[in-house]
């Protein structure tokens, strides 16, 4: 059967999948956006309900038919929908279905039978009749129905695939081409830890970076719009065909993607050697080619998620301006750096304030604890983001201003305050759940070490970046990582310790990087250290999560 030109099909004796997630039930679409021509409401009821044929083959089905029919009636949406109450960004909602606008869709809640051989569900004249009396085309007909684990419950044909099924284009394409966020999760991870490497030497003096770029200013520009840049567009890729319903993007364009990211990493680094402005053009055309795909997929689907748009384009505005500053073409050097420095702090407390009371409330539920809950978004989330936007705005264009750091106090102390009310302590049992509360602690503290940094120096100002960089930006991107590719590979959401290893590296790493210039010992050995902690948590998500990403699950 095609959702949105994708199959549903049999993940297990128990659940279904649908775009990589798990359900017994399923909203299923069909509009004429993912079809060559509309096929009707009635034509999908009928696939269901045949007036003969399959329903007189056997009493399961008429009993089937008739727990269809109740649920059809039940949920009679016209237009897109999002599901509320969600578990995670990669699992189906549990709650209500909330009706969203949309366009030239219908849904219909359906429910699989997985009981039923399929020897017991011949093909039938009569349903192929009743199918060609509705003008069902021959992409939308259902050609068996499965029982147990046995596959496939439909096939059919889509736009987006022609001729053939997602499923057959899924199993003839490369696992590691199967979605952008295999190869960028792990380029990303391998890439974060090549330019530590470099870095620490290239402070040590063992070697010197073939790049225009000083090498404190490469070393903060690839981290920030190299690594993250990846981060950000692997969790797009895996989010959206969540948020919006429509397929995954699979094959030579996430190829052409990726590679187009590589392209740029190398023409930056080797920018001594390549022309500074075709580096300047490969990374910005990354990010423009991301927005681009968001920008399509999120407003065909109406989607909800249009800041994050915005978001994208400001980040690219932020690269663009940060290798005209390494050209000498701005007044500030660093405007560039400080303005997508601050768009990835808000998207951590827009995304974090989102995600992780969400997550921590629907642990405590799922094992009976119902006191004590996470507090959810509220008129106070809404003024500590406001307050945090404009003082990380005037950070950027006036960060000696004595009033923006009274700001960055403020909006540290209040983000301190915000997570007090999420309940982290009650989620320790949990790590995948409870690195996202550590994660965030990183952003108050060095929010507050930033503003002190500004009123005394006794503070170093790299402590404070190291706090908001290595803490609070590398601590939430592995913890969205190996969370986002457990659930996208079919793999439980549970920690092993392995896991926890990674958690426990990079915040360490973190924790010695900022304390690094107030140690009594040797400033290089602690930035060694320090870097060795840090890329260990990523080397070894490398050897765990970048194998599971690029492996094909097999299951007994």
């Amino acid at each position: 059967m095609l959702c949105r030109g994708r199959l549903l099909e049999h993940a297990g004796r128990r659940r279904l999948r649908l775009h990589d997630q798990h359900a017994g039930r399923a909203v299923l679409s069909a509009g004429p956006q993912h079809h060559r021509r509309p096929c009707a409401c009635r034509a999908v009821r009928r696939l269901w309900f045949p007036v003969a044929g399959l329903r007189a083959a056997d009493p399961a089905l008429s009993a089937l038919g008739d727990i269809v029919q109740r649920k059809f009636d039940e949920n009679r949406f016209l237009g897109a929908e999002r599901r509320s109450g969600a578990d995670d960004l990669h699992q189906p909602a549990t709650g209500r279905t909330v009706p969203v606008p949309g366009q030239h869709q219908r849904w219909h809640v359906v429910r699989a039978q997985r009981h039923l051989p399929a020897a017991a569900v011949p093909r039938n004249p009569a349903l192929d009749q009743d199918l060609r009396r509705c003008r069902v085309h021959h992409g939308c007909r259902g050609d068996r129905m499965a029982g147990g684990d046995s596959g496939p419950v439909a096939k059919g044909c889509s736009r987006m695939t022609g001729a053939a099924t997602e499923r057959d284009r899924s199993a003839e394409t490369p696992i590691w081409l199967q979605g952008s966020f295999r190869l960028l999760f792990t380029g990303a991870a391998l890439w974060a830890l090549v330019v530590v490497a470099l870095w620490v030497g290239a402070l040590d003096g063992a070697w010197s970076l073939p790049t225009v770029m000083e090498p404190l200013a490469w070393h903060q520009h690839e981290m920030l719009f190299g690594y993250l840049g990846a981060v950000i567009a692997g969790f797009l890729s895996a989010a959206i065909p969540n948020w919006t319903g429509r397929p995954v993007v699979t094959g030579w364009p996430v190829a052409a993607f990726v590679g187009l990211w590589v392209a740029a990493r190398l023409a930056v680094l080797f920018s001594a050697y390549v022309p500074p402005l075709v580096g300047a053009v490969l990374d910005v055309g990354f990010l423009l080619a991301l927005f681009s795909y968001a920008a399509r997929q999120i407003c065909a689907a109406r989607n909800r998620n249009k800041p994050i748009l915005i978001v994208l384009l400001l980040f690219a505005a932020a690269c663009g301006l940060d290798h005209a500053a390494a050209m000498g073409l701005t007044a500030d050097p660093a405007i560039g750096m400080r303005a997508g420095f601050a768009l990835i702090l808000m998207l951590i407390a827009i995304i974090g304030g989102r995600i992780i009371p969400a997550f921590t409330r629907n642990w405590l539920v799922r094992r009976g604890l119902t006191d004590g809950l996470p507090i959810m978004a509220n008129r106070f989330d809404h003024a500590v983001l406001a307050i945090t936007a404009i003082a990380l705005a005037g950070w950027v264009f006036s960060p000696a201003a004595h009033l923006v750091a009274w700001l960055l106090l403020g909006a540290g102390a209040l983000h301190a305050a915000r997570l007090t009310r999420w309940a982290g302590l009650r989620a320790v049992a949990d790590p995948l759940v409870f690195v996202l509360h550590v994660a965030y602690a990183w952003l108050p503290a060095g929010l507050l070490l930033l503003g002190a940094a500004t009123l005394w120096p006794i503070v170093p100002v790299s402590s404070a970046m190291h706090a908001l960089g290595a803490g609070a930006m590398a601590a939430m991107t592995l913890a969205v990582m190996t969370r986002a590719t457990r659930g996208h590979t079919s793999r439980p959401l549970e920690a092993d310790g392995a896991t926890v290893a990674i958690y426990v590296l990079v915040n360490l790493g973190a924790l010695l990087r900022v304390a690094a210039p107030l140690l009594p010992f040797d400033y290089m050995l602690s930035i060694r250290l320090a870097g060795g902690l840090w890329g260990g948590a990523f080397l070894l998500f490398l050897f765990i999560y970048g194998r599971m990403a690029l492996e094909r699950l097999v299951k007994s």
